[in-house]
């Protein structure tokens, strides 16, 4: 991005009032799902209001995919501006765009890699080779529940960009859902039976069979009369948080905000706990139990009192087998063995410790 097209962003989208931008140092990103660049950006003296001279721009990708994700995102910090100082996890953003001639869209956000970083690498995250210490893990749950309290039973629930996932509206697409569902784990097993041990194959063959009472177990009245229901993330590995670098202060932020949905929030607590964490790393100390108590007492604190420990504890239970459904469907999208196996064991271990499948029967 060069200074003239940094300067036109920024008056265009009414942030800059006074002088412009006079140099621009570019480095790129690898981010895979999106372009990314780090700016480091010096302005000109009459410059106001006083902006940060390290920024992150933020494109889509040209695939259908990344246009509708790139949109989404911009609508989601559209919607966000008029409440950002109930969201303070959220990193605070100068531009969002969204061209509906081009279908592309822009994010310019503050770069907070000075005094921030991930808690974990996603190559960490992956193989499980290192684990935050509890302390750091509990503030990040923290900051999840604080979100979801936040959006908790919301009225916009269900409105763009904060849409119930299709696979939610009704009976009749959830039981579509479930037989592409059965569909894909046919097609991992076409591809990787010979090898996959017999216990796997027994234990998923059983939750896809009971996967459909699910909707009348425990959805039926939730998304359809938007009970107990929040905004997701919906990728909220450890990977997608920022924290503060030792001996830095500051707040925890949530990253990526490419497909919030209107949907039930253990199902982001699964994604970080459940999705790359081994039974014993889950057990240690009693990580998994009190992640969820420390996730529970801060929606509590947050004024959510209808809604009960064993009602998060159900919910979390039953999107485990949601969120397996994931691990398979890497597989016949094209992951590498590498990325779903070590995921679809973590989550059938999950499912099995937690008895989850007990649910459904």
């Amino acid at each position: 991005m060069t200074p003239d097209e940094l300067t036109t962003l920024l008056y265009q989208a009414g942030v800059l009032q006074d002088g412009r931008a006079v140099e621009v140092q570019v480095t790129e990103n690898e981010a895979f799902n999106s372009h990314v660049q780090h700016l480091v950006v010096t302005y000109s003296m009459d410059t106001m209001p006083q902006l940060p001279s390290a920024l992150v721009v933020k494109r889509n990708v040209q695939a259908d995919w990344g246009r509708e994700d790139g949109r989404r995102e911009v609508e989601f910090y559209r919607l966000i501006d008029r409440q950002a100082e109930r969201l303070p996890m959220l990193i605070p953003h100068f531009v969002a765009e969204y061209d509906q001639a081009t279908e592309n869209s822009v994010l310019l956000l503050q770069d907070l890699s000075a005094t921030h970083q991930p808690p974990i690498t996603r190559q960490q995250q992956i193989y499980g080779s290192y684990m935050p210490d509890e302390a750091l893990l509990g503030q990040i749950v923290e900051t999840l529940a604080a979100f979801h309290a936040t959006w908790w039973d919301d009225p916009q629930l269900g409105t763009y960009p904060l849409v119930l996932d299709t696979i939610f509206q009704d009976e009749g697409h959830f039981r579509a859902y479930c037989q592409e569902c059965q569909q894909n784990w046919q097609s991992l097993l076409t591809a990787e039976e010979n090898w996959l041990p017999l216990d796997v194959v027994h234990d998923i063959n059983e939750i896809q069979r009971l996967l459909p009472a699910l909707w009348e177990r425990s959805l039926s009245h939730r998304f359809p009369g938007r009970q107990h229901l929040t905004v997701t993330h919906n990728d909220a590995y450890l990977a997608n948080f920022l924290v503060p670098r030792t001996g830095q202060a500051g707040s925890i932020y949530l990253l990526d905000w490419q497909s919030p949905y209107a949907g039930i929030g253990a199902y982001d607590l699964v994604i970080m706990c459940a999705s790359f964490w081994t039974s014993a790393q889950r057990h240690e100390n009693d990580r998994e139990i009190n992640l969820l108590r420390r996730y529970f007492t801060t929606l509590q604190a947050s004024g959510i009192i209808d809604y009960s420990w064993d009602q998060l504890l159900e919910d979390y239970r039953l999107m485990i087998l949601v969120f397996l459904q994931v691990a398979i469907w890497d597989q016949t999208n094209g992951s590498s063995r590498s990325y779903w196996w070590p995921k679809l064991q973590c989550l059938l271990n999950a499912a099995r410790d937690l008895d989850s499948l007990s649910l459904l029967r």
